[in-house]
Parts: structure tokens; sequence; C-alpha cells
């Protein structure tokens, strides 16, 4: 694997946050897309020592023969503009799920890898140093299909690897974890299931506990039921105890976060008897106590939770999808909640055409919030197959008689969507300047220019009359600047 240049280091985050008013959802003060490929993602974001962001993620490449996947990284700067990129791969699929800072200042991303010298998908372990260079690459093989989901450095200088492992043909698998030295080498390997080893394992995440042993969370179930799985080890991969939640469903673990309670928030999503999704979180104690469950989704929805993180007042914050029903794709959807688990605001994004989804989350030092993820993409006023890395930036959180300031251009959700005949299209600009919309049917052909002047500073509403158009999907496009945005809204007559 080849790579260079690259300063990281993780940084804290300290936000004080004054008074009692419920906070309201922020604005979005900026976005960036990176690549355009058929499935770029941006599966993690890590803070660096200069306040940007390094965007961890995988990048799609065809050559002549053969379709691959590559990890990829982005060098950002505070503002999420890119400063450089590396690209890290093999003759084969390399698949970057996750990935965390080292001590020596680099950091070290985990996935799977296949390859003609492996059999089925391997854990697959890359090191990385300040400057970008790869420094090693391993990757652990236990069965056909080993699928790593987290990584975590040891106190040793070691590494920690949590996923599944399972045959090709078995319709059972387990919990895998590997132990590896600070070179990257295997030192041993266990393989973990729930009593009596008749049920489908993973594990989706590692924490390190308070008293200095491990937490393992993933889910564990067969074919028509699964429950949340909390598994506590010691340094030697020892069991001390095991602990399952939620309702006789179908429940997914995606992860799980350390809280500052000494517990543990594990999240997910939870599958009702006529299979809608919503986002589920348990919390527990430090022993593995149920202290509380809770869903958050709407009645005709479909939610799937990604990611989560403690906010500075001991609360949480959870991202992922969501498809809801005037549109046949996900986009993004963020829950925001105090440290009950009771839910505070809700805020979906739409990035565009086609699916839009969280894949992590972190708070800043002004409070606000960044996540990232993938999106798919809108080329030339025609629906393209290609997804991007998808990186975004919230502003801190507004409360109660506070003006919102726009920081950035943004084009609001048209509302009614759909709508019969009018609807209202709203914006933000943070300074003044020239305006555009315009509108597009499907096939990137200009319908109507909706405006085309000079607009102040602040929020601005502008009425759409569709009634000389037939019914269908029409995507409006804001022109700010050099800023660009679209959205898409469907006429029903």
């Amino acid at each position: 694997m080849v790579g260079r240049g690259m300063v990281i280091l993780g940084w804290f985050f300290l936000v004080v946050v004054c008074g009692f008013a419920q906070p309201q959802p922020p604005a979005v003060e900026w976005e960036h897309r990176y690549g355009r490929s058929r499935d770029d993602i941006c599966t993690a974001v890590l803070p660096t020592t200069d306040r940007g962001f390094l965007m961890c993620g995988n990048m799609y490449r065809q050559n002549e023969t053969q379709t691959l996947n590559d990890v990829c990284i982005i060098k950002t700067t505070m503002n999420g503009d890119s400063m450089w990129s590396r690209i890290y791969g093999t003759d084969g699929w390399d698949i970057c799920r996750v990935a965390k800072t080292t001590l020596d200042g680099g950091c070290v991303l985990a996935g799977d890898q296949w390859s003609d010298s492996t059999i089925g998908f391997d854990f697959m372990l890359l090191k990385i140093n300040a400057e970008g260079d790869s420094l090693w690459c391993r990757h652990y093989g236990n069965l056909d299909y080993d699928l790593c989901h987290d990584v975590l450095p040891t106190p040793d200088g070691g590494y920690f690897l949590v996923g599944e492992s399972s045959d090709e043909e078995a319709t059972i698998g387990v919990g895998w974890l590997v132990k590896a030295d600070t070179n990257g080498d295997s030192v041993w390997s266990r393989a973990y299931s729930v009593a009596g080893g008749m049920n489908n394992e993973r594990f989706a995440g590692i924490q390190q506990t308070y008293d200095g042993n491990y937490i393992l969370a993933g889910t564990t179930g067969g074919l028509h039921s699964s429950r949340f799985w909390l598994l506590k080890i010691n340094a030697d991969g020892d069991t001390l105890w095991s602990q399952t939640y939620g309702r006789p469903d179908h429940n997914r673990c995606r992860g799980v976060r350390r809280t500052s309670d000494q517990g543990f928030i594990l999240f997910g999503w939870n599958a009702m008897g006529d299979r809608r999704w919503d986002f589920f979180v348990v919390k527990t104690d430090s022993a593995g106590n149920l202290e509380w469950s809770k869903t958050y989704g709407r009645e005709d929805s479909e939610e799937d939770c990604f990611t989560a993180c403690q906010t500075s007042d001991g609360g949480y914050i959870f991202a992922g999808g969501a498809r809801f029903p005037d549109t046949y794709f996900a986009d993004g959807w963020i829950v925001r909640t105090n440290a009950e688990g009771d839910s505070l605001w809700s805020m979906r994004i739409d990035g565009g055409v086609g699916h839009d989804y969280f894949n992590d989350v972190l708070q800043v030092l002004d409070g606000g919030f960044v996540l990232g993820g993938g999106s798919d993409i809108y080329v030339d006023s025609v629906v393209q197959e290609a997804s991007e890395m998808w990186l975004i930036k919230l502003a801190s959180e507004m409360f109660a008689n506070e003006k919102p300031v726009p920081r950035s251009v943004y084009l609001i959700s048209a509302y009614p969507n759909p709508f019969n005949s009018t609807t209202q299209i709203e914006f933000t600009l943070p300074v003044t300047q020239h305006v555009s919309l315009f509108l597009y049917d499907v096939l990137g052909r200009e319908v109507a220019v909706l405006l085309d002047e000079m607009k102040t500073a602040g929020e601005h509403r502008v009425r759409f009359d569709g009634s000389a158009l037939s019914s269908g999907v029409y995507f409006c496009r804001m022109e700010a600047g050099k800023e660009m945005r679209t959205q898409k809204i469907v006429l029903m007559k």
C-alpha cells in the first residue's frame, strides 16, 4: 500500500453550555463532497491538531479487467476544504469500516480485505504514520467470511479488532476478536457465541471500560429474531459476563460508546412486526444492567442508526439514514436527546438525488457537530449511478428566542413536497449576493427560472406555481456565488 503526508492526533473537545433551555435544531453551516465514482463513502471522521478533519473511507475504481475498492483518506481544513488525499490499495477489495487515532500521532484503519491471496474476506488493519505514510498492512483470517467492524488501540501499543466470522455455506456465525501487537502481528484470536451456540452472532463495536477491561457489543439471534448483545472480557479475552437486550423482534446493533457515568450506550435499529425500522438505543450501567431503552422514528418512515456520540451536556446525538414516504430514497437523519434518552429534536438532511446517510459524528469546539457519510450525486442534471464522500458541519445548537444567523448558503426543503400546483422554496444567505433558482425535469431540461437577482443576507422564500407543468419529479437548483444546491420536488395534480 502507498500513501504520503499527514499530521493527525485526537484533540479534546470542551464546550460549556449555559442555562437550561431546550436546544433547537441547528443550521447546516457548510457541506462538502469528495470523489465521484460508484461507491465513494466516508465511514469515519477524525479530528486533526490544526482543527481540521481526516475523512476515512472507500473509493471505487475499475481497471481493464476488474472492479476494485481502495481505502481513501482526505485531509480537510476546519471549514471542510480539501487539502490533500491519499489512496491505499492492493490488487483486490480493501474496505475501510472504521478509523482510530493512535498514541504516536498516526492512525489505524480497519475493515475487510479480499484478494487472490485470501480465501473470502479477511479482517484488515492498515497503520498510517503522522505524515500519511503506510507503515504496514495486515490481514487476519478465520473462516470464509471474516468482516471487521471496529478496532481499538490498547495500552500496550497493540490493537483489538472485532467483527464476525462465518463459513460460506453456514447459516450461523460467531463474534470474532483478534489481538494484534504493535506491529500488527496476530497474538491470539477468539470466537464467542451466546450459550447454546445456535445463533448468528456478530460484534459491531469495542470499548475499554473504566476498570481496564473491555466491552464488546453486537447482535445475537436466529433467522426470525435477534437481540442486542453486550459481552465483558478481560485483557486476555476471558469472558466476565454477558447480557442481551431488546424485544424478541429483529434488532441490529451498529456500535457502542462508553458514557461519562461509566456506563455504555448501544445503538442500531429495531424492526417491528410490520418490518418498519426505527433507531433503537440501549443504555446500561457499568455492570451491563439495563437503565433504559428507546426507539426513535416516525410511523410512516424507516430509520437505521449508524453512529452516536455523547454531547457536552451529557446527552446524546444519534445519526444514520431514514426513508420517508415522500421519496423512495433515504435521507440523512439525526436525533438529539438528553441524558435520559428523551428526544430534544430531530432533523432530516436531504443531500440531493438518491440515498444519503451518516456513518460518523463528533462534536467540535464551538458546540456544533461534524458528520461524515455517503451521498448519491446529481451530475449534469441527470441522475447517475454514483456516490460521493459527504462531510457536513452543523452550527452550534440554538435555544428558544435566539435569532439564527446564517453562516453559509443553505437551500431548505420545499414545503409542501409533494405539492399540488404551488409550493414554497426557502433558502438562507450569509451575505448579500446574486442568487439564481432554476427548475429542471428528470431529463435535465430547464423548465423554469424561479429567481435571478440580488438578495440580502438572511432568510428568503420563493413561491413556485407549477400549474402549467405536468405531474412528475423536478429538481430545483440554487446558485449563489460559488455555491450550488439541489432539491428534489414532486408535483402531483
